[in-house]
């Protein structure tokens, strides 16, 4: 399955080979991150150097200040330009407004000190239920100081407890190029923040597909507003759209109609053969003297029918 890493922290001069090693290890879309604190007008995405769709841009608000919310609230559009919004709460009340009422598909931490608030599960549960998900960065455990590994591994240890590993994200939140591992070798790390093998598959691909979806929904829907499709109407360039099941069943169900449809073909060619062939001589005299022997039957049961009204005229007299 293919994987995601949306949360690459690289410089302008990074980009292009950051992006490169990123493509290098097989990850499907990638998000380079833009970190922003303070009060916001307007903020427009880098102008991506690579030509490639699968390169998103994304913004991660820190928020220190309650001012600071007003750029996640519906109200604000000066952050069109970007596809996917991060917040990353600096306090308990902070955590709570964005769990409530701002808009965003990603909640984040500062995983370089120790988580100065308690995630509470009813909060969890109330920012599942609004379609966000928490990011676990892996980038401080290969870069970082023993003291910022402790406090990696003690708080996505914590978030992992509380989430019960569902509706978690794994991202290298690194701006080295040196520091980016493999699919693999992340879901290995993510052992040690208590994910199991398929909650760190998941955690690296179905995910943070569905971020992608939400942070689309979110962008291209108005008010709850959206428009529907047919998924047999979905071009073979759309398909990867569709969750993995829908995606199965639709070809299973393609595979069913084509199954289906080679008997009844075939049968169909049969027929038409058939009809098209003429009756030769043997067949012909085989029907006559199917007709002469009907014909001898009937003149045998006339006789026998004759006689015994005969017979019975002369008992009669």
């Amino acid at each position: 399955m293919t994987a995601y890493d949306l949360n690459l922290c690289p410089d302008e001069a990074r980009v292009p080979s950051i992006v490169k090693e990123c493509l290098k290890f097989n990850y499907k879309t990638a998000a380079l991150n833009e970190p922003h604190q303070g009060k916001i007008a307007s903020h427009r995405a880098r102008q991506l150097t690579s030509s490639n769709k699968a390169v998103l841009n994304r913004i991660t608000i820190i928020l220190a200040d309650i001012s600071d919310a007003y750029s996640l609230t519906g109200a604000f559009n000066g952050l069109v330009d970007f596809d996917i919004l991060a917040a990353l709460p600096t306090t308990d009340k902070l955590f709570g407004q964005v769990v409530d009422k701002l808009e965003c598909d990603i909640i984040t931490f500062d995983f370089s000190k120790r988580l100065p608030f308690r995630v509470k599960p009813p909060q969890i549960r109330q920012a599942v239920s609004r379609g966000m998900v928490f990011e676990l960065n892996y980038g401080l455990l290969i870069s970082g100081d023993s003291m910022a590994r402790r406090h990696t591994l003690a708080n996505a240890q914590a978030i992992v407890r509380v989430t019960k590993g569902h509706n978690v994200i794994l991202s290298s939140g690194t701006s080295d190029p040196t520091c980016l591992r493999s699919p693999h070798d992340v879901a290995n790390l993510a052992r040690l923040f208590g994910l199991s093998h398929e909650q760190a598959w998941a955690a690296l691909t179905t995910t943070p597909r569905q971020v992608v979806e939400h942070a689309r929904m979110r962008r291209d829907s108005h008010r709850g507003v959206i428009a529907a499709r047919l998924v047999d109407s979905l071009p073979s360039s759309e398909v990867w759209r569709l969750p993995v099941d829908l995606t199965q069943s639709k070809a299973k169900a393609v595979t069913a109609a084509t199954a289906a449809a080679q008997p009844a073909a075939q049968n169909a060619a049969v027929r038409s053969s058939h009809g098209d062939e003429k009756p030769d001589a043997g067949s012909k005299g085989h029907d006559a003297g199917k007709a002469s022997l009907s014909k001898q039957h009937a003149k045998r049961a006339t006789s026998s029918g004759v006689k015994s009204k005969k017979t019975k005229k002369a008992k009669r007299k």
